[in-house]
Order: structure tokens, then C-alpha cells, then sequence
């Protein structure tokens, strides 16, 4: 069966960057705080964090200076220009302003947002967007990820590569366990833990993916991501199927189905101050986008306010 949506053509994987590390909390505080301080701390001739001034600023070796400023970037937190690194604007409101220590719950809904709504994150993209089932096993995605490389003729990865990444990509989702059946200490650095997205099921080596409502997700947080999504397709009207089944879309990141999304939409006038409108009309059910007043600063201060 042919494969659609954006890994059918001239797709370019990504496997690699984090250097096997996941995403820590420390790290987005720090980096936050040291691109504010001093610019001067960033390589500009590389895609990496001075390997010497990172060193010293987070106490880690190269490579994991390496994984913090991949981190930082593929979240939309800082971004290259030719100065070095700066804060985005994402990055400076929510981890400047509303959140300097990642404390909120609503941040780390953004970042998985971040992470799993672009197509350049195989991994991550494929779990949330691809994949029908709601539980697989590691051996499963290496094997599925792997046929589909060779199919679509995507630049090499070895397979070594592969397992690495989704490696890490069920590290950053689930708290693992030592063989006396108690929970790693590390498996509790990654901020992505906390959503529940993920979690090892009864069956040995599978994992299952949390599908339906999401206590924990903030109303505002969809909000956000719904305007994120139409931004990307330029669109200010958006019928409720695509929200839900586009790639990329909401209904996909957060593996919500229609019922668990309209139990939210129904409410997104009052949360969004009128940014964003749900309506049914005719049996048609969609929501469009105010661009009059709708803007990503105002969805994220919504978010903080709630």
C-alpha cells in the first residue's frame, strides 16, 4: 500500500543529533538563562554549543553539550542567525516570561507538540502520526521504520541508527525499570514523562500509547496548537476530520479522537478570548481562525493565565 502525507516524496529522515541522550529538565532552564545572559557562550561556526563554555556552564561532557543544544533547537526554543544562538520568541515567552523552570505542566505539552508535529523527527512523527495501533515494541518500529528507508529510498540510515533513536524516543516517553522491578532514577529527567503518552504495557517488551482525553492538557494548550497547525497550512477555516486525521495535526499529535476533541472545542471561544471558533452547522463541524486578533504570543499568554 502506497504511503501518503509528508514521507511519501523527497523525504530526509533524522535519526540522530541527540547523541542518545533525552531531553533533560535542567537543561532548558540553563540554556534559557545563559542565551540571556551572554551570547558569546555559542559557536557560530557549527550546529553545536562551544563544546569548552558548555562544558563549564552545565557540568557534561561534549556530547551532551551536543544534546542540549539539539534539544533546545528541535524544540523551538533557539534557533541559529549569525550571531550564534538566540532565544526564539516560543522560546522566550514560555521559558523566559511564564515558566523559567518548567515547572507547569502546559510547557511540556507545547514541547511535545514541538517535537511531534514536524515530519523531520522520523521517529517521533511516525508514532504519533503513522502509526494505527495503539501498542508496539521496539522491535516493531526498527522493523517498520527500517522496511519503510528502503522502500521510499530515504538516504541511508543503518539500522543501528534506527534503534538508537527510537531508543531514545521510548526513554523520553516511559519510566523504566532496573531488573528488581524499581523505577531508574534517570528515567525521571525527561519532562516528557510526565504526559502519560506512552507507557510500557502488562505484556512484556510492548508499550502502549494513550489514546482519548488528556486530563493533564490544558484546553489553552489546543488552542495554541490548533492556530500552529492552520499557521502551517495557511488556512483560517479547517473542517473537524483533518484536526483530527491530518499528519501534524492536533487530533494526531495528542491522539485525541473527534469525541475527545469536541468535548474541548466546544469551549475554545471562551479559552481563546474568540481567537479561535468551533461551530456545527448543517453537520458540518469546523473551526476557523480570527486572524484579526489571533496570534501565537496572545494563544501562549492564554495558556499561563489559565
Amino acid at each position: 500500500m502506497p504511503i501518503s502525507g509528508p514521507f511519501s516524496s523527497n523525504y530526509k529522515p533524522k535519526f540522530s543529533g541527540h547523541e542518545t541522550f533525552p531531553l533533560r529538565y535542567s537543561w532548558i532552564p540553563k540554556i534559557t538563562q545563559i542565551l540571556e545572559g551572554n551570547n558569546k557562550d555559542y559557536d557560530t561556526t557549527n550546529n553545536v554549543l562551544s563544546p569548552e563554555q558548555g562544558i563549564i556552564e552545565f557540568g557534561v561532557g561534549r556530547n551532551m553539550v551536543k544534546s542540549i543544544d539539539y534539544w533546545a533547537q528541535v524544540t523551538g526554543i533557539i534557533e541559529r542567525n549569525k550571531d550564534g544562538r538566540i532565544l526564539t520568541n516560543f522560546g522566550k515567552q514560555v521559558f523566559k516570561i511564564y515558566d523559567p523552570y518548567l515547572e507547569n505542566i502546559s510547557s511540556i505539552w507545547l514541547l511535545h507538540w514541538k517535537l511531534a508535529s514536524q515530519p523531520q523527527l522520523t521517529t517521533w512523527f511516525y508514532v504519533f502520526n503513522y502509526l494505527n495501533s495503539l501498542s508496539f515494541t521496539k522491535e516493531e518500529l526498527i522493523s517498520e521504520i527500517t522496511r519503510l528507508s528502503k522502500e521510499l529510498s530515504w538516504p541511508l540510515a543503518s539500522e543501528n541508527t534506527i534503534k538508537r533513536d527510537i531508543d531514545v524516543f521510548v526513554r523520553s516517553y516511559t519510566l523504566s525499570k532496573d531488573k528488581r522491578d524499581n523505577f531508574n532514577e534517570d528515567s525521571f529527567e525527561c519532562p516528557l514523562s510526565e504526559l502519560g503518552l506512552v507507557r510500557p504495557s502488562m505484556n512484556k517488551d510492548n508499550y502502549d500509547i494513550h489514546s482519548g482525553n488528556k486530563q493533564s492538557l490544558s484546553p489553552s494548550v489546543l488552542a495554541y496548537a490548533v492556530y500552529d497547525y492552520a499557521s502551517k497550512n495557511n488556512e483560517h477555516l479547517i473542517p473537524l476530520e483533518r484536526l483530527c486525521s491530518d499528519f501534524g495535526s492536533p487530533g494526531k499529535v495528542f491522539r485525541m479522537d473527534e469525541n475527545s476533541m469536541i468535548k474541548v472545542l466546544s469551549e475554545i471561544d471562551q479559552i481563546s478570548n474568540g481567537m479561535i471558533n468551533y461551530s456545527e452547522t448543517a453537520g458540518h463541524k469546523q473551526i476557523s481562525i480570527n486572524s484579526m486578533i489571533a496570534t501565537p504570543e496572545a494563544l501562549i499568554k492564554e495558556i499561563f493565565n489559565d
